[in-house]
């Protein structure tokens, strides 16, 4: 049976490393860790997830950044109306013009 199924660990594995990954939860659980490595007394620990903790937030702030500079859009807003003038805007885009297309990633 170990051989039927050999990656049934794999989706779980992914799916927390992506909740621990989440702005807010990334920081909390990084600090909890990092005070659980210290009271252990193992400082090698600690110093590994405070990188860990360190580099992930940045990876975050990095990507809110492009987000704030338009360089990384959502789906766009829920009113019907005002789809209609986004997706204007997008055939506007389309015809050579600069704006906002939805749900794109941008490289300047």
């Amino acid at each position: 049976m170990r051989w039927a199924v050999p990656i049934t660990r794999v989706p779980g594995v992914i799916l927390g490393k992506g909740i621990r990954s989440v702005p807010v939860i990334n920081e909390v659980t990084g600090a909890v860790q990092i005070a659980r490595r210290i009271k252990e007394g193992d400082i090698p620990a600690a110093r590994r997830e405070f990188a860990k903790t360190y580099l992930t937030s940045f990876a975050n702030f990095a990507i809110l950044d492009q987000v704030a500079q338009g360089n990384i859009t959502g789906n766009g807003p829920d009113n019907p109306a005002d789809r209609v003038r986004l997706m204007e805007a997008v055939d506007a885009v389309a015809a050579g013009l600069t704006g906002r297309l939805p749900a794109t990633i941008r490289f300047p």
